[in-house]
């Protein structure tokens, strides 16, 4: 008869932090960037390597009003190949960076793969 447990191979729930990846459908792979820079983010179409590192953000111009072109969306495309319309967590209100829309204080949205914060 098995013991209750894990068998060979299988680590114990507790064993290590919970570092479980998030599903493909929510992690993005291809996004777009702004041409210009916006309060918050110094950094324009630097090679398209968008890394949500809290450097690089979603582009805002699809959309966007003549009169805020910081307000649009993009299309970002996901691991599992979807595509979908997006707004970046960096929002400028009053000319100023807003991050209050970003995940774990400071990166974009769909970008760590991971369902715990970066370390």
């Amino acid at each position: 008869m098995l013991a209750d447990g894990p068998r060979l191979g299988q680590k114990e729930a507790s064993d290590e932090p919970d570092t479980a990846p998030r599903a493909k459908s929510e992690v993005f792979f291809f996004s777009e960037e702004n041409m210009w820079t916006r309060p918050g983010c110094s950094n324009v179409l630097n090679d398209n390597a968008l890394c949500p590192d809290g450097r690089d953000w979603f582009g805002t111009f699809h959309g966007a009003k003549r009169s805020d072109w910081n307000g649009g969306t993009v299309n970002a495309v996901f691991v599992d190949a979807h595509v979908e319309k997006v707004r970046s967590g960096l929002k400028t209100i009053d000319n100023q960076a807003d991050y209050s829309d970003t995940e774990f204080d400071g990166f974009e949205k769909y970008g760590w793969p991971f369902k715990t914060p970066p370390p």
